[in-house]
């Protein structure tokens, strides 16, 4: 479960208010450019889930780069 056991207490309307929070920070986050950023190492992963939706399965797919120096975007 993304939030724990205590996501099964939450309401509709906290859950619609949670997803719509983190839509706007992740079409945020998606639109920085990282053209003046020099990573020294990438790190990609991806993870199947047992769940189908249709005939698909849902994965997800981390990228993490580490760069010499200043923050993590």
């Amino acid at each position: 479960m993304l939030l724990g056991e205590d996501a099964a207490g939450l309401s509709p309307t906290a859950i619609t208010r949670l997803t719509a929070t983190w839509r706007t920070e992740y079409d945020q986050w998606r639109r920085q450019s990282l053209a003046d950023c020099d990573f020294i190492y990438i790190w990609v992963d991806g993870v199947h889930f047992n769940i189908r939706l249709e005939d698909d399965r849902l994965a997800a797919l981390v990228v993490v780069g580490a760069r010499p120096v200043g923050p993590r975007r």
